[in-house]
Formats: C-alpha cells, sequence, structure tokens
C-alpha cells in the first residue's frame, strides 16, 4: 500500500529546487485522511506525477502557479495537476493521449 501524502511530499521535494528557480508559486492540496493509500507500484505512480508536475513548470511562465491537489472522489483517489500556463488548445486535447504527441 502507497500512502498518498508521502508520494505527493516525494513529488513536491523532487521540484523544489525547479519551482524556486522558475520563481512559481507552487501548493500541495491533500484533501483525504492522513492514512489514505492506493494500491500500486509506486516507482510507476511517481513516474506519472513527476511528469504531469514537470509539464505544469516547463509551460508555466516565471511567477505563475503551479498546484498538485489530491482529493476523494467516488470512492476513488483524483489526482489533479493544475497551472497558468498556455494550456493546450481544445483541438489539440484529443490527441494529447498519443504516444509521442507533444503540444
Amino acid at each position: 500500500r502507497i500512502l498518498v501524502s508521502d508520494l505527493c511530499h516525494e513529488v513536491t521535494a523532487f521540484f523544489r529546487e525547479a519551482l524556486e528557480q522558475r520563481r512559481l508559486q507552487y501548493r500541495l492540496v491533500v484533501n483525504v485522511s492522513d492514512g489514505a493509500s492506493i494500491s500500486g507500484d509506486w516507482g510507476l505512480l511517481f513516474v506519472v506525477l513527476k511528469n504531469l508536475v514537470s509539464n505544469a513548470i516547463r509551460f508555466t511562465g516565471e511567477g505563475g502557479r503551479v498546484e498538485l491537489q489530491v482529493k476523494r472522489w467516488g470512492g476513488l483517489i483524483h489526482f489533479e495537476v493544475t497551472d497558468t500556463g498556455i494550456g493546450i488548445s481544445e483541438g489539440e486535447h484529443a490527441l494529447i493521449f498519443e504516444k509521442f504527441y507533444e503540444v
């Protein structure tokens, strides 16, 4: 079992220096109980969250905001990364799940 808060804090620590260098505001919001856990592969889940936060940092201008939020939703744990970056045009939404596609 993986403690959700531990995973999120590890991701946050991984990007601390990059966030400071880019002068980005970062917020971690964990809206689940302290002991909330999930089943899965720690390494793969870390990579998924790392990729999402990395993209948010990369495409958010200096002084912008990045947020990682975790909440319980429909009996599941829901991870959400939001930012004030340039975004993805509506016409490319379906393409972002294609292998090797980058907007």
